[in-house]
């Protein structure tokens, strides 16, 4: 990514993404904001193919300018988070202390607003479960709303 071009369609990306609250992005809301910052249409598509390559988005043009599906990837996710000024190892350290300091009630089975309890976007929040469900210290279900259920929590895999 050593376009300016790059970088600024990311972060702007991860703006819209932080915002929506979901990896899926309004790809003409992001050429708009992109020429906000003095990026015109061409360079805004050159970095949108540049981005798909690298994988951090997944894009599905239509014709040399349309878009169908723009969406950030897991791993785009993160790298826009980190351009969004989030961090996510203090989200995460947060997280686990609000679970296991019992900050959050997550044991009568009720839907838990972890946005609202850490204090950070849904999205941010959502990636912090994500990674320790991955290590096998949580195994949760979305709710109906945003929230989730946290069944089970274990100090590792």
């Amino acid at each position: 990514m050593a376009e300016v071009a790059d970088t600024v369609v990311l972060r702007r990306a991860g703006e819209q993404a932080v915002a929506a609250g979901h990896a899926f992005l309004d790809h003409e809301a992001l050429e708009r904001a992109c020429a906000a910052d003095g990026l015109g249409h061409e360079r805004v598509f050159a970095a949108l193919r540049a981005l798909d390559t690298a994988r951090l988005v997944d894009v599905r043009f239509v014709a040399p300018s349309r878009v169908t599906l723009l969406r950030l990837t897991d791993r785009g996710v993160r790298v826009a988070l980190d351009g969004t000024g989030h961090d996510l190892v203090d989200v995460r350290r947060r997280l686990v202390r609000a679970l296991t300091d019992g900050e959050v009630d997550w044991r009568a089975g009720a839907t838990v607003d972890l946005r609202a309890a850490l204090g950070v976007p849904a999205l941010v929040s959502e990636v912090a479960l994500e990674d320790l469900r991955k290590e096998g210290r949580v195994v949760f279900s979305r709710a109906i709303g945003g929230g989730v259920r946290i069944h089970r929590l274990s100090d590792g895999p």
